[in-house]
């Protein structure tokens, strides 16, 4: 799945950010695999936009924090996408 909302990215297993760049003048994209510390600071840049806060750190560590989704918490998050 590919969202632009921290709040769903949260959820998943792995995460990989999706960037362009230009290359000898044509657009290139990468896709890179982020872990750890680079998930959390993805995830509060995701809330916050480019200047990332003390407090959007903090909640993205709470996300990463919560105990295994169980099975309500998916079909929200497919009952919101579908809507969408």
């Amino acid at each position: 799945m590919i969202t632009h909302l921290a709040q769903i990215a949260a959820y998943a297993d792995n995460h990989y950010k999706v960037s362009k760049a230009e290359k000898n003048k044509r657009t290139v994209t990468a896709l890179t695999k982020i872990e750890g510390k680079e998930r959390v600071q993805e995830l509060a840049s995701m809330m916050s936009g480019e200047k990332i806060s003390d407090v959007s750190i903090k909640h993205a560590k709470d996300m990463l924090a919560r105990p295994t989704r169980n099975i309500s918490d998916i079909n929200n998050i497919k009952n919101y996408i579908d809507c969408s």
